[in-house]
């Protein structure tokens, strides 16, 4: 069982019907924030560029899960050192 079915298993992660207009709107969110993000770098404000681009990487990552017609009940880490989702709680132990 790889983590991303761990997490679903221990209910870090619920499944639930994701309707399109869900989709769409962390799609919408994504799109905007990035925009914003690329003004603030224009302005010179790269700290709350950086913000800004998290928040746009977010809501596109969330639209990816969404997608997969699943939901975070709890938060998720992405694990660089192994390109993967593994669950908060690991993290924890």
């Amino acid at each position: 069982m790889n983590d991303f079915e761990q997490c679903i298993k221990e209910r870090h992660l619920l499944t639930i019907k994701a309707s399109k207009e869900m989709i769409e709107k962390e799609i919408t969110s994504a799109e905007y924030d990035l925009s914003r993000s690329k003004e603030s770098i224009q302005d010179e404000d790269y700290k709350w560029a950086s913000v800004q681009a998290y928040y746009s990487m977010f809501h596109a990552a969330k639209a990816l899960v969404l997608k997969k017609r699943v939901s975070g009940e709890k938060p998720l880490l992405f694990d660089r050192r192994y390109s993967r989702i593994v669950c908060e709680r690991r993290y924890n132990e």
